[in-house]
């Protein structure tokens, strides 16, 4: 884990260049944990990840490859439902990722964090593919995950804090705009 933080700061202050030593480290140690626990949940959830966001980001990776690892190996549930929901996000696949969403709340119905992510999924089907607000009644809807999220918003990581109250906002922009000129 050292590696793998040591290797993020590298990344942001010098680049995907300066990470490469790092990155493969980290690898390297996963791999021999794996060796020793190739079905542990939790160590599946995070090669899982790092599969995602290497599928994502570059172009030999596959997605499929790190959503089959969620689905066949990884632990707790309601943490591969928001996997699986980021995954079908990022492939603009948002019926699936709707059905991952609906799953976590399902299993953890107060994490602000899943109510933000299901707004935000709203919010971009309610979207035209312009990025025009088009849906009144599916961004209203985003409205409300937004707001349930924002009594909690002391509860997430700054990261988090700060997408979603700039989507809070927006998301009223959109409403008002689209209330008073529904063409």
């Amino acid at each position: 884990m050292g590696h793998f933080l040591q290797g993020a700061y590298t990344f942001k202050t010098k680049g995907p260049l300066g990470a490469v030593n790092k990155l493969q480290l980290v690898f390297d140690h996963l791999d021999k944990a794996e060796q020793i626990s190739p079905n542990d949940p939790e160590l599946n959830l995070l090669k899982g990840y790092l599969d995602l966001i290497l599928s994502v980001n570059l172009p030999f990776s596959s997605p499929e490859d790190a959503i089959a690892r969620f689905q066949q190996y990884a632990a707790p549930n309601y943490m591969v439902d928001r996997a699986l929901f980021a995954a079908y996000r990022d492939l603009d696949q948002y019926d699936t990722a709707m059905q991952y969403i609906d799953q976590a709340l399902a299993n953890s119905p107060d994490n602000p964090e899943f109510l933000y992510f299901k707004g935000q999924l709203l919010r971009k089907k309610g979207r035209s593919k312009d990025g025009q607000p088009k849906d009144l009644v599916l961004l209203k809807e985003a409205y409300t995950y937004f707001e349930q999220a924002m009594t909690k918003v002391d509860q997430l990581p700054k990261g988090v804090q700060i997408p979603l109250r700039h989507d809070h906002r927006v998301v009223q922009d959109e409403i008002s705009k689209l209330s008073m000129n529904p063409n």
